[in-house]
């Protein structure tokens, strides 16, 4: 019976050791809505064509992405996703093999915004 018990409390134990908090708790949301101003750009997200100006764009993962915005008569304009370190993580102290965990998940950052507006120039003519 005892046996039993301890198994149990030693495989949970295990369990929430190696899981990280941010992992568990923290903020999943991974979609950005985008506008451009002017309205009707191209939107591209990491590169790859995502349609026109607003646009909601549901991200893979959390960091490293950036949008770029394209329209005739305007400078093409790209900005970085931002992201932020989610607050959750820190109860990590207290199991440290969660740091490692969220990392490699992704999981230890989290979306700064749902929602960006990325304001393109005109073109200049150019002085010959």
């Amino acid at each position: 019976m005892y046996k039993k018990i301890l198994l149990v409390v030693g495989l949970s134990s295990c369990v929430l050791m190696l899981s990280g908090c941010a992992t568990m708790f923290g903020d999943k949301g991974r979609v950005v809505s985008v506008n451009s101003a002017p309205p009707g750009a191209q939107v591209f997200l990491n590169g790859q064509p995502e349609g026109s100006s607003p646009a909601t764009l549901t991200l893979a993962k959390v960091s490293d992405n950036y949008v770029t915005v394209k329209k005739s008569g305007y400078q093409a304009t790209t900005q970085a996703i931002p992201t932020t370190f989610q607050k959750v993580g820190w109860w990590n102290i207290l199991f440290w093999p969660g740091f490692i965990v969220d990392a490699i998940s992704g999981d230890s950052m989290k979306l700064a915004t749902t929602n960006m507006t990325i304001k393109m120039s005109p073109n200049t003519p150019s002085s010959k």
